[in-house]
């Protein structure tokens, strides 16, 4: 993901056919807010889950948000999340009625019933990541409870993502996302067959060459006109458009700092109904004029889980550095606070992510003597024996802070006992330093040594290597000559 998002001027990338599960959205999620020449995306046949789609909806509504021109055209078919096909009776035949009136479209039965599936996945989504402008009853899908400007927002966002592949009128037309939550409204008028067909509902393959990028077969998405400042897709009336929404007002330059005191009460509660007004002109990002803090880092702070899944959610960064060269996973590994650790971790922060300093939170949950958090940490997959930028490993801070039962954990499960700092310190001599000869006993008993001891024992190592008598004739057939570990006198 690093080195792709080194390449601005990336226009097409191919990720179908691989193994990509949950864990990968949201590496993709930042590809699509990082590149803004982004214009084409596969993640075809792998095993992504349907809640993947509202990850890829919230990046795309990131895109919106930044002004990027380019939508990206995002092929999400024969994914294991759409694989389960089900019977949803009545609802598929709704589906099927309201794809008719509003769109011109005569879906299959068993696409109908794909659409309803990734309607209810998207509701169940946006209702998990406790998005603030649900209706107060969401126990039924209802896309049309939505205030118009957030229901065409999503609209436009999941438009170029495409779910599956129909026959329509004798062509195989390449199905959209957004099919399956457009809905109408009171002022609305319906649509025209031939003019939803032919304008938006369906994505019409252009000519196209014997490989095809989305479909695998010999269909294209929307062929690209190329004008002065380089390739872009050919327009579509917009669906929002077509349904008569409302759109939303022209994007303006977002503010990089906002008052915390604005949407914080006296108990500490947010106020999440002012807090997403003031992030229409507030950048996700934005730091308190106070205390120089982010939502993300208020959240860890506090424990505030549903702040935190709205900055994921709007596509912040979960790994960023804050203003004193902290993150938001140490700080929430310091507060031993485990269900936040779990959110970060599951929504994109990599376990071995470190603070300026080179801290991990595996550092942080040692130097708190937090023995759940280390094992918590290790089953993620942390680094036992990662280093700070001074060196130091996690058994370095169990020593300077005398944790027994840490220390011991930590080499049971594979520390480097003798490992040293930058100041050629080890464990030994850590103990030593701040006085807790118990667990330096401790360390020696295990063999833990002074780097001085190190050296020693590696000069005598040396010394007697260097004595080895061997016959003259095998001296430059012998590997430890060949180790430059024993010399060859000249001749």
């Amino acid at each position: 993901m690093h080195v792709l998002q080194q390449s601005p001027s990336l226009h097409t990338l191919d990720l179908s056919d691989n193994e990509l599960s949950i864990t990968s959205v949201s590496d993709i999620a930042q590809l699509l807010t990082s590149i803004p020449a982004l214009q084409m995306l596969s993640v075809a046949r792998n095993n992504l889950p349907l809640n993947a789609l509202g990850y890829l909806m919230t990046a795309m509504l990131e895109r919106q948000a930044q002004d990027m021109d380019a939508p990206v055209m995002i092929n999400f078919g024969e994914n294991q999340g759409l694989l389960n096909e089900e019977n949803h009776g009545q609802e598929a035949l709704a589906m099927q009625d309201r794809c008719s009136t509003l769109l011109g479209l005569k879906v299959s039965l068993r696409g109908a019933n794909l659409l309803v599936t990734v309607s209810r996945a998207l509701w169940s989504f946006l209702v998990d990541t406790g998005h603030p402008l649900m209706p107060a009853d969401t126990s039924t899908v209802s896309w049309a409870s939505l205030d118009e400007v957030t229901h065409g927002k999503l609209l436009e966002a999941l438009r170029p993502i495409v779910v599956c592949e129909e026959q329509i009128n004798g062509e195989s037309r390449l199905i959209s996302a957004w099919i399956a939550i457009a809905e109408s409204r009171p002022e609305a008028e319906p649509v025209p067959d031939e003019e939803a067909g032919e304008d938006f509902a369906e994505m019409p393959p252009a000519e196209a060459p014997a490989t095809d990028f989305f479909a695998g077969t010999q269909k294209q998405p929307p062929a690209a006109t190329t004008v002065d400042d380089g390739p872009k897709l050919a327009e579509t009336a917009a669906p929002s458009q077509a349904l008569g929404i409302t759109q939303p007002p022209p994007k303006v330059e977002k503010s990089k700092t906002f008052n915390i005191k604005q949407i914080v009460t006296k108990n500490g509660m947010i106020l999440m109904n002012i807090l997403d007004r003031m992030l229409e002109t507030t950048a996700i990002d934005a730091t308190d004029v106070e205390t120089d803090k982010t939502l993300l880092e208020y959240a860890s702070m506090t424990g505030n889980m549903s702040l935190a899944k709205l900055c994921f959610r709007r596509g912040m960064n979960m790994s960023a550095l804050t203003k004193d060269g902290n993150t938001a996973f140490n700080v929430a590994t310091k507060r031993k606070d485990y269900a936040m650790m779990e959110f970060l971790h599951m929504y994109g922060v990599k376990v071995n992510s470190a603070d300026a300093e080179g801290r991990t939170a595996l550092h942080v949950a040692t130097s708190n003597n937090d023995i759940d958090g280390i094992c918590r940490l290790i089953e993620w997959g942390s680094d036992i024996n990662l280093r700070n930028h001074k060196k130091q490993t996690p058994l370095h801070f169990a020593a300077m802070g005398g944790h027994m039962e840490v220390a011991m954990l930590l080499l049971e499960l594979g520390a480097e006992l003798n490992s040293k700092d930058d100041k050629n310190f080890t464990a030994v001599a850590h103990a030593e330093a701040t006085d807790h000869f118990d667990l330096m006993d401790r360390f020696v008993q295990l063999g833990g040594k002074h780097a001085s001891e190190l050296e020693m024992e590696k000069s005598k190592i040396s010394e007697k290597i260097g004595t080895l008598n061997q016959p003259k004739f095998m001296r430059k057939s012998t590997s430890l000559t060949r180790m430059k570990k024993l010399p060859v006198p000249l001749p």
